[in-house]
């Protein structure tokens, strides 16, 4: 019994408000599947103290990185009774939009650990996440997750999921697992903080479903998060082209630097944005730039606060329509604006609110 308690799920998450990962660095919502991935260049570093039935205590750490925008690589090490690190790696097939806000991905779990250890590692999973609050055009409905996982003998279970937002800074969870051969079924329940864009706090308890309170795991965890600068090629310039004598030509015209670029920290000139960015403008009914303020994607569960001059900034999104989302300290939805992003150059819309 106490083994089956401890087979714990292996599966890719995406959470609302904010992505997190799980006790093994992939994206979760508990430890169950979900279809959502880490954000391009967004690398997320935790740890965790676990205290499971019948193991000593131990404490977890990961790291997980977005990369492309669809592809989650994440490495974790202190897994209990696990003397070595492990490596999961996940898909987003399709990504989730305002017009389909249903996400699919796909992944490998726990590399590098056996199937028959007291946590089972070497797996694989399907997902699908669909964003409750798209579907019925109202906010705060939460996000319904479904799926499978199974190791590479094919003993497959069906797990789901749900997840509730309260107000825009935390959210709970609660998945259920089905028996899988001679290993039963299992509940877990979690709770996520968020107070801040880059960090959270998040507390889960797991067990079978016939376990009491006493005969639980229990977990206690934080993480913290940083967008890191794409690595550019620099370009070789073209060699000068002789001419067997002079020919007349037209100076060309100077060239200017770019305009300058709204930043977290005011007005600068970097080099340009990449493409499928989106920043957004929040001010008030009589133009004057609204900062502190948070501002989300419906059906895409990224927040961020805007700076004091009304700025705040989306990158790594998919070319596609996108509604903004802005909301006050208690979570109330303020205003809300559609708006475009191309896969040519960044996008600007400005949220007047009312």
């Amino acid at each position: 019994m106490k083994r089956a308690l401890l087979a714990l799920p292996l599966l890719l998450t995406f959470p609302s408000p904010a992505e997190a990962t799980s006790l093994w660095g992939y994206s979760s919502l508990v430890t169950g599947p979900d279809a959502r991935v880490v954000p391009a260049d967004m690398l997320d570093v935790g740890a965790s103290a676990i205290a499971l039935p019948g193991l000593a205590p131990a404490l977890t750490g990961y790291a997980t990185y977005g990369w492309g925008g669809r592809t989650e690589l994440s490495a974790a090490y202190g897994l209990p009774g696990v003397a070595w690190p492990t490596a999961s790696v996940a898909y987003q097939v399709v990504a989730p939009s305002r017009a389909q806000p249903l996400a699919i991905a796909v992944g490998l779990d726990l590399l590098g650990v056996g199937t028959n250890g007291a946590i089972p590692g070497a797996g694989y999973h399907v997902a699908f996440s669909q964003d409750l609050s798209s579907v019925f055009g109202r906010t705060g409905l939460g996000t319904l997750h479904l799926g499978f996982m199974g190791d590479f003998s094919l003993n497959s279970r069906i797990v789901a999921g749900y997840e509730l937002p309260i107000g825009s800074l935390a959210r709970v969870m609660a998945e259920g697992w089905g028996p899988n051969g001679p290993s039963s079924g299992f509940a877990h329940l979690g709770a996520e903080w968020s107070p801040v864009s880059w960090w959270r706090v998040m507390a889960t308890t797991l067990g079978g479903t016939d376990a009491n309170w006493l005969n639980r795991g229990y977990t206690l965890g934080t993480g913290f998060r940083v967008h890191m600068p794409k690595l550019q090629r620099a370009t070789p310039e073209p060699a000068p082209t002789s001419h067997p004598s002079p020919i007349p030509s037209i100076s060309a015209p100077p060239v200017l630097p770019p305009a300058p670029v709204p930043t977290r920290s005011g007005l600068v000139s970097p080099p340009p944005l990449p493409a499928a960015t989106l920043i957004a403008r929040v001010v008030t009914a009589d133009g004057r730039p609204m900062g502190g303020v948070r501002v989300a994607i419906a059906g895409i569960p990224r927040t961020e606060t805007t700076t004091r001059n009304g700025y705040c900034f989306f990158s790594g999104l998919q070319p596609g329509h996108y509604g903004l989302v802005v909301k006050g300290s208690d979570g109330q939805e303020l205003a809300s604006q559609e708006a475009v992003v191309p896969d040519t150059a960044p996008a600007t819309v400005t949220v007047r609110l009312p």
